[in-house]
């Protein structure tokens, strides 16, 4: 099958992330998969990935998170709430792309960036489906919430 390559540009909180939006070659709008990494990586790390799920129809982003590879932002710093609106971003973009089935949207993330698609994921419904991997999960209860379990686990 072939595929299709575009270097894409999304803006996201102001800065510019740069990505890779791996396309089947389709005659409708392909499902397409959010690929985003971990702390200290870039997207190039999931070309191959990218590529064998382009091959198998399903449309791939993979894109460098705010402050690594070539996107702006911090450098080398992982700024949850800045990879959460990155993943954000990266969903309005692809809504709009004519070969991409907005209703269709899945993430992928590792560690940081298993995280971020978590987060995302409960605020945005348009994620349909989420595959992590050694995701470092925080506490992101409410204050109230999080200090009862904590009294609670204490007793």
């Amino acid at each position: 099958m072939n595929i299709t390559r575009e270097t894409v540009t999304i803006r996201s909180l102001g800065d510019e992330l740069a990505g890779v939006l791996f396309l089947p070659e389709a005659h409708t709008p392909a499902p397409v998969i959010v690929v985003s990494h971990g702390a200290g990586e870039f997207k190039e790390n999931y070309f191959e990935l990218c590529s064998l799920l382009a091959e198998k129809g399903i449309a791939a982003l993979a894109m460098d998170m705010h402050g690594h590879g070539a996107s702006q932002g911090g450098r080398h710093h992982v700024y949850m709430k800045e990879w959460v609106a990155d993943i954000r971003a990266a969903i309005d973009f692809l809504t709009g792309h004519p070969r991409v089935d907005g209703g269709k949207i899945g993430a992928f993330g590792l560690s940081s960036g298993g995280t971020a698609i978590l987060e995302a994921a409960m605020e945005d419904k348009r994620i349909k489906t989420l595959i992590t991997l050694d995701a470092t999960v925080r506490d992101s209860l409410p204050l109230v919430a999080g200090l009862f379990l904590k009294a609670f686990v204490a007793i």
